[in-house]
């Protein structure tokens, strides 16, 4: 194909929006390169986001932060007229849609949550739980691509060959923000637990709570491995023994690894996730950590942390959620083949 296509999507350090959107854009331009495709972001003025896509090296238009939808809409009629246009974000109405089909060769739209009756050209809808699938109306113009074989799997992730019988290390990864602040309160309740081993930590690009974390990390029991912003979150995970991550996009990016753990779900669409894993037996679903007991909360690590048959049937069962082909399937659909 010939031309560009142009993400708009938004991220940062804020409650609901966090930085999975950015990331999964990010993999999206990243196949599109490959193909011989430029990619080009526009992004609200939101500090975080824009610097991650900007370390990637695509360009970035940036938009007002107070820029009302209508003005949005006529700049996007205007910009990407005749090209492929993926947006990823919320708050928006299908007027978004009903005014940019026309000028747009083929609008994309993410959607994880199954709630809004919009119609772009192709919805994707990568949700792992069938109840998150839902829509009231389908709309004949629009291509329906929903489930979890249109997850978006980046680059460098590998299965793991054997779940070892002794843990040894802990990996904890609550998304790039973590905005609700819930890595302090794993890092307590894993201090508490009477086994020895390490912490891997992994902090995402805007995480700002980096004072508090750091105390915990000099004052706990527990040696603590802290990383950031890292590029080889694959090859992390299969170093670990278990792992401690929200319910968005890095809980579906473990299961591929079969690397078996614990999510703690930081949103309602999280729980949502949560509740339907743990229901398949392939993750356990803490809930919500700060509402909880912690003595409850570390009896249910402590059931899993020592039965070495159920942290290995929960690694087989991952293992058949995620293959490495959403992408492809994603590239097809916008008839972008192999080169």
């Amino acid at each position: 194909m010939s031309g560009e296509v142009y993400f708009r999507v938004d991220g940062g350090n804020a409650y609901s929006l966090g930085m999975g959107h950015v990331y999964r854009c990010l993999k999206t331009a990243d196949c599109l390169k490959d193909k011989g495709v430029a990619s080009v972001f526009i992004m609200k003025d939101i500090k975080g986001g824009i610097r991650k896509v900007e370390e990637n090296v695509y360009p970035v238009i940036k938009l007002p932060l107070n820029l009302a939808l209508p003005e949005e809409i006529d700049f996007l009629k205007e910009r990407c007229s005749g090209q492929i246009l993926v947006t990823d974000i919320r708050g928006i109405n299908n007027s978004y849609f009903t005014q940019l089909n026309g000028y747009c060769s083929k609008t994309v739209y993410f959607d994880d949550l199954g709630q809004h009756d919009f119609s772009p050209h192709i919805l994707i809808n990568p949700a792992i739980d069938p109840n998150l699938q839902r829509f009231k109306h389908r709309y004949l113009s629009t291509r329906y691509l929903l489930g979890e074989k249109y997850f978006i799997l980046g680059k460098g992730f590998k299965r793991r060959r054997n779940i070892r019988k002794t843990i040894k290390t802990a990996m904890v990864s609550l998304g790039g923000a973590d905005p609700a602040n819930y890595t302090p309160s794993v890092l307590r309740i894993l201090d508490r637990l009477k086994y020895n081993f390490e912490i891997m930590l992994i902090l995402g690009p805007v995480f700002e709570n980096f004072k508090e974390v750091d105390d915990l990390c000099r004052k706990s029991t527990k040696r603590v491995h802290i990383l950031r912003n890292v590029s080889n979150m694959g090859e992390l995970m299969c170093a670990a023994d278990i792992a401690f991550v929200s319910g968005g996009d890095t809980a579906l990016e473990l299961a591929y690894t079969g690397t078996p753990g614990f999510i703690v779900p930081t949103i309602k669409y999280e729980s949502d996730t949560a509740a339907y894993l743990e229901s398949r037996r392939t993750f356990v679903n803490l809930g919500d950590i700060k509402k909880k007991r912690k003595a409850e909360t570390i009896e249910k690590i402590e059931d899993v942390w020592e039965n070495f048959y159920m942290r290995k049937e929960f690694s087989r069962n991952a293992k058949r959620l995620i293959d490495c082909k959403g992408l492809l399937r994603i590239m097809h659909a916008l008839d972008i083949g192999e080169n």
